[in-house]
């Protein structure tokens, strides 16, 4: 069975550096090199368990702050309808 490729784990990024006007010059090859985008994705049958784990954890709290905010959000709405004639 084979899925969908994995990226992100095994690669850095810019968030945590300060802003430099050079990377305007920077060619794109260069800094995705720099960053390990370069190298081809994993296959996700070669991700272990403790990946699916993590992926699964973030997925369901993501999915649970979603429900909660959207009830937060559609509540009022509900009990004011009711409340209406």
């Amino acid at each position: 069975r084979a899925g969908l490729p994995v990226r992100g784990r095994r690669t850095s990024n810019l968030y945590r550096e300060p802003w430099e006007a050079a990377w305007m010059d920077t060619r794109v090859g260069d800094l995705r090199e720099r960053l390990g985008l370069d190298r081809p994705a994993v296959a996700a049958e070669r991700t272990n368990g403790a990946e699916r784990a993590t992926l699964a954890a973030w997925s369901t709290g993501a999915l649970s702050f979603a429900s909660a905010t959207l009830a937060i959000l559609v509540t009022p709405i509900v009990l004011a309808a009711a409340k209406l004639p």
